[in-house]
């Protein structure tokens, strides 16, 4: 419980209790539980979109994108925007191991990655509004009903623990490092456990367009800067949500 608490206050906006981010040495550990953090964010998004529905489309439409922003979103939307613009995040490791990981000039990047560039600002907005746009459509699909909001959720940030076991990362590399191959193999469990009770086609090819979409971002930017920060890993979250969500869009429909 005290890893769950610790994903949900490193991860989210939710007001938590200052000793729920005691222990974050651990956060490489806890990344096992990526699954349950996805599984209680998209509940949330579940419910909220139910109670929604008494509004305007456009207007839950916008509040949905919101509460997606509470529940993580805007922090996954500061890295993909750090990741547009080229810069490289500064490690976050916990207090006892900020001496040996933070470079000197850490408070100088931190300053820089709050003046977002042309790139950062551009593709935060296409981001935002492609967000926005899906969330409209769903609102205004007959057929639709809200467990993709779930299933994106859970799949997305499994993704997360997926680049960091499986690509290379930029020295400190400490989540990398200390995220074992038992514990992807635990979150990969907990993912399917929570994914293959609503097998259908649509499912199965909203998955592999996300984890194509996924791939290549990695790929590429580890081709770019041998290897993964720490922002690439919350940029593949932002968008591998937005995959998995188009392409349910798409093959939903067809089906």
């Amino acid at each position: 419980m005290k890893d769950i608490l610790l994903l949900i206050s490193r991860f989210t906006y939710l007001p938590l209790p200052e000793k729920s981010r005691r222990g974050e040495n651990r956060l490489p550990k806890a990344l096992r539980f990526l699954p349950l953090l996805g599984l209680f964010c998209g509940v949330g998004m579940y419910c909220a979109a139910r109670l929604f529905v008494v509004l305007p489309d456009v207007a839950a439409a916008a509040a949905l994108t919101a509460l997606n922003l509470f529940f993580g979103g805007g922090l996954m939307l500061q890295d993909m925007m750090t990741v547009a613009d080229g810069m490289t995040a500064s490690p976050k490791p916990p207090a006892n191991m900020a001496v040996e990981y933070i470079s000197p000039d850490v408070n100088m990047r931190e300053e820089n990655k709050l003046r977002y560039g042309k790139a950062a600002v551009v593709w935060g907005a296409v981001w935002l509004c492609a967000l926005y746009l899906i969330y409209l459509c769903l609102y205004r699909m007959s057929v639709f009903t809200f467990m993709p909001l779930v299933l994106a959720a859970v799949f997305s940030r499994w993704a997360m623990g997926w680049l960091v076991f499986g690509f290379m990362a930029i020295p400190p590399a400490w989540l990398h490092l200390g995220f074992s191959k038992w514990d992807f193999l635990l979150s990969t469990c907990l993912a399917l456990l929570f994914l293959l009770p609503f097998s259908s086609l649509a499912l199965f090819m909203s998955l592999l367009t996300s984890l194509l979409g996924i791939y290549l971002f990695a790929m590429q930017r580890q081709h770019i800067s041998a290897g993964l920060d720490e922002s690439c890993y919350g940029a593949g979250v932002a968008w591998g949500e937005i995959l998995f969500l188009l392409a349910w869009l798409l093959f939903g429909s067809i089906t």
